[in-house]
């Protein structure tokens, strides 16, 4: 695959589900207890990152932060 390709594959990934808001979430760093926590995720197709809190296994988006994207990924909106 030549790097031309790779990029539009990408860029119809984030065109089909990161501006939808179906972005690929993973879960990249947690803290906090039990029953509650702070979870950092990192979208693997547009790179935009987002901080969670989860309580008992449940996520309550925004809770502690937006969603922040990269800057190449706003210039492409």
């Amino acid at each position: 695959m030549t790097r031309d390709e790779y990029k539009n594959a990408v860029m119809k990934l984030i065109d089909e589900e990161c501006k939808k808001s179906n972005h690929s979430l993973q879960k990249i760093y947690e803290s906090g207890g039990d029953m509650e926590s702070d979870v950092v995720r990192w979208c693997e197709v547009c790179g935009s990152v987002v901080v969670d809190s989860d309580f008992d296994g449940r996520i309550k988006p925004g809770a502690v932060m937006g969603m922040l994207s990269p800057s190449i990924t706003k210039a492409l909106s």
